[in-house]
């Protein structure tokens, strides 16, 4: 048992770097403007929650499709005590 474990490749500690050749969509012209709205989305939840008796979730999810932003959904879910 204990040949069979060391003659095993230690494939925990086996990483591959991404390919050089996959294509970047983050500066593409949809998602330049789709960045700029979640980041304001996210200021706006974080300020309308970050206040004194605020009890709740707030929530961002943001859903892509071949590395392009397709939908922003926010969510602020408040608890009554």
């Amino acid at each position: 048992m204990v040949s069979i474990l060391r003659d095993m490749p230690n494939t925990t500690t086996h990483t591959e770097s991404a390919p050089t050749t996959r294509a970047s969509t983050q500066n593409s012209t949809g998602n330049v403007g789709k960045c700029s709205q979640v980041q304001r989305h996210w200021h706006e939840l974080l300020e309308q929650a970050l206040v004194r008796g605020f009890y709740g979730t707030v929530a961002l999810e943001v859903v892509l499709q071949d590395g392009t932003i397709q939908v922003i959904r926010r969510r602020l879910e408040q608890l009554d005590k």
